[in-house]
């Protein structure tokens, strides 16, 4: 989990992500993990 959320912040800031629907994020979150 903490990886995934390194990812995340790397590709997006946090404001963005805060702005995000749970799903969005969740898919985003799915990628990092199936596509590395």
């Amino acid at each position: 989990m903490n990886v995934t959320s390194q990812r995340l912040d790397a590709k997006l800031p946090i404001p963005e992500i805060r702005a995000l629907p749970q799903t969005e994020i969740t898919a985003l979150m799915s990628q990092s993990v199936c596509c590395p």
